[in-house]
């Protein structure tokens, strides 16, 4: 639902594009309008099958991405008391959105300067999504049969609506997806890997500049370049292992 009261927000954004393979085939099947009398059941239940193999996913994401901000504050104890209050703050809930058509759905993170954390925020909202596309991506082929193929950018947009990111960086996530990736893998565009760079490079020895330099390093880990020298997320890197025992720890709790 739009609204006129929304307040256009342009900026960096991070913008993934994410396919779930394999889907159409199914949907094809379903195209008679309207639908014949002796197979209404039929359809319906493929209907229902498919759209629930997206709805998994799209929660699986949302449920990882929201465990590492978890994970961080369980160990607020080991921080020091002059730093924990600003430590917890920074390890809240962070803004995203993850919307749908078909089977397929973007993610977009704004991606805007903080005055309390300057960039360490952004850099920690990085790994955060990194981590949980990776995770999703490992989930899918390794537990339910379902490979997916995706573009992830960083890049300017304005968000012309409530979950929609309007700007070359959707553009980009799309492009990178359906005319880069070409098989099952997540490709990782120009954009990102210059904001990492740009992370990299934050001078200073405060707590927020070491926090984003030791951040962008992580983001750097998990991406490999693939045999045809396309940058690509390292689904099954260390870091990402980590995440997928921690997120089954805090599913059984």
């Amino acid at each position: 639902m739009t609204t006129k009261t929304h307040r256009m927000r342009y900026g960096f954004y991070l913008v993934a594009f994410i396919d779930v393979l394999g889907q159409q085939d199914g949907l094809k099947k379903l195209a008679n309008v309207p639908p014949l009398e002796n197979n209404r059941d039929e359809i319906f239940n493929l209907l229902l099958s498919t759209a629930s193999r997206v709805r998994t996913l799209r929660e699986t994401f949302t449920d990882a991405f929201m465990t590492l901000p978890g994970h961080l504050r369980e160990n607020a104890e080991k921080v020091s008391p002059q730093t924990r209050d600003h430590y917890l703050e920074f390890t809240s809930a962070f803004e995203f959105f993850h919307t749908g058509f078909s089977d397929a759905f973007v993610i977009g993170i704004p991606l805007f300067p903080d005055d309390r954390f300057a960039s360490a925020r952004n850099a920690m909202a990085l790994v955060a999504v990194l981590h949980a596309i990776a995770y999703v991506a490992l989930k899918a082929m390794g537990e339910l049969g379902i490979p997916i193929r995706g573009g992830v950018d960083v890049g300017v947009g304005v968000d012309l609506y409530p979950n929609e990111i309007f700007g070359p960086v959707t553009v980009s996530a799309y492009t990178l997806e359906s005319k880069i990736a070409d098989y099952p893998r997540i490709v990782i565009g120009s954009g990102l890997l210059n904001y990492v760079s740009w992370l990299e490079a934050t001078q200073g020895s405060d707590w927020n500049a070491v926090k984003t330099r030791e951040l962008a390093a992580t983001c750097r880990r998990v991406v490999r370049e693939a045999p045809d020298d396309t940058p690509m997320l390292h689904i099954c890197g260390a870091s990402v292992l980590r995440m997928a025992l921690e997120i089954r720890r805090s599913f059984r709790n």
